[in-house]
């Protein structure tokens, strides 16, 4: 072999061991960089999208005017005046009386007492008959009632856009029966008029789930019916939901529940509720008692 011979060799034989080195040095690079544009072309896991059902504290929340009277044992707040005669507030209380009994506009008592501290933003006035056994009456407003209500609308309509996963079944004799399965959220939908002329409301689901009623209609009227529990579950996990009402009728009624309905007007008189309302505003001497709807997540 010539020397020139020998040297065209070596440096191909150089030529192809730079090829060969850069070839492998590319391949660590695509490899490096393959999981990262896999990456780009994987689907996202996104996080979930879950509703707080937390209505906190009060027997009775209002947005606007609470007028009526009777028993209350729980807290009551109106983002508007309240007037009330022959009544009792937070004698059921057992801890934390601060914000028993609040009123965004004026406050009119008559006849009466407030086992609590009691505010108002207006005027206020009370007869000598008025009693606060563990608490005072005093101006300011400790609540953000506009604030409030638009995450109760928020609320009320996340909650109407779920999925109905219960079985609604009414008889012609009047008994209306809602029976769910799932161990955590039970959701029926029921039109408002349903509920005319009804004779027994039946609530069948798992204990610790939460049942979640949206009734739909621009008014309903509640008279004199009764209610039945199965499965488990009792007030404390069962929510009415009024997605679209502006008017609700009680009379002669007991609500065994959470009632939501922050876009009506409901009077309510000679009937009571175990559980909570919110709504727009009250009027009536119907009768509140403490058994608050526990606290859930719906993650979807």
């Amino acid at each position: 072999m010539s020397k020139n011979y020998e040297k065209v060799w070596n440096a191909e034989s150089g030529l192809r061991a730079l090829c060969l080195i850069l070839l492998a040095a590319c391949g660590d690079v695509a490899q490096l960089a393959s999981p990262a544009q896999a990456d780009r072309h994987s689907p996202v896991k996104t996080a979930e999208t879950c509703i707080e059902v937390n209505l906190g504290e009060y027997n009775l929340f209002l947005l606007e005017d609470y007028s009526g009277g009777h028993d209350v044992m729980g807290k009551v707040a109106a983002g508007g005046d309240i007037r009330l005669t022959d009544f009792a507030v937070g004698a059921g209380l057992t801890s934390h009386f601060t914000n028993t009994l609040v009123a965004g506009g004026d406050l009119a008592l008559s006849r009466g007492g407030v086992w609590g501290d009691a505010w108002y933003g207006g005027s206020y006035s009370a007869d000598q008959t008025v009693v606060f056994p563990r608490g005072v009456a005093a101006k300011g407003t400790p609540i953000n009632f506009a604030e409030q209500g638009t995450k109760l609308k928020q609320l009320s309509a996340q909650l109407g856009g779920l999925a109905v996963n219960g079985t609604t079944k009414r008889e012609s004799w009047g008994g209306l029966y809602l029976t769910g399965t799932d161990p955590t959220t039970n959701v029926f939908e029921v039109s408002a008029s349903a509920f005319t002329g009804a004779k027994l409301l039946s609530i069948e689901a798992p204990a610790h789930s939460l049942v979640v009623v949206n009734i739909r209609g621009g008014s309903a009227t509640f008279t004199g019916f009764g209610h039945a529990f199965s499965g488990g579950i009792d007030q404390q996990g069962v929510l009415f939901n009024f997605v679209d009402a502006t008017r609700i009728d009680a009379h002669g009624y007991g609500f065994w529940g959470t009632v939501l309905a922050p876009f009506a007007d409901f009077a309510f008189n000679d009937g009571s509720w175990d559980g909570g309302i919110y709504a727009k505003s009250l009027t009536g001497n119907a009768e509140g008692h403490i058994n608050p709807l526990k606290d859930h997540d719906i993650c979807l």
